[in-house]
């Protein structure tokens, strides 16, 4: 059966930024059949308390969390690439969590600097994440920002 962990990552971030960063990941990852899959597992929200930001999460219960999986490499270069960018100064927040079946088996990484808008939580080595309303997946979320800078006034009274 193998080691098996509850792994759950959340990450706050501009929509525009959102966008740039998973499809510079999907074209340019070492790994593209990898990383289109990991990308597919992924499910934003709007942020509602942070207006034009989204909150991009990942979460499986019981995985094979090895780092030496591709799948798993995957995730962790969609998240490493976002703390990077906060790094050098986009406006990105991330908490990951990974809750492993022995006890005391706790991974935490946290980067950015807005705090308390996760809905992820560890509470004696149980994984807890909230249900959000209005989930959807990455690829209907880049659909619906398209359309709204297709049909916003900036873009309207460009092309008049």
């Amino acid at each position: 059966m193998g080691y098996r962990s509850d792994v759950a990552y959340e990450i706050l971030v501009p929509n525009e930024t959102a966008i740039e960063v998973l499809a510079h990941l999907r074209l340019t990852h070492d790994d593209p059949k990898h990383m289109k899959e990991a990308i597919e597992k992924l499910r934003t929200y709007k942020a509602n308390m942070h207006p034009g930001k989204v909150i991009i999460r990942y979460h499986a219960d019981c995985v094979k969390w090895y780092e030496d999986f591709a799948d798993v490499q995957a995730l962790d270069a969609i998240f490493d690439e976002f703390r990077e960018r906060s790094a050098n100064g986009d406006n990105c927040s991330g908490l990951f969590y990974r809750v492993g079946e022995e006890g005391g088996d706790l991974e935490h990484k946290e980067f950015g600097e807005e705090y308390g808008w996760s809905s992820i939580d560890v509470v004696p080595q149980v994984l807890r994440v909230e249900e959000i309303e209005n989930e959807m997946n990455v690829r209907d979320f880049v659909e619906e920002q398209n359309e709204i800078s297709r049909t916003t006034p900036e873009t309207t009274a460009a092309t008049s």
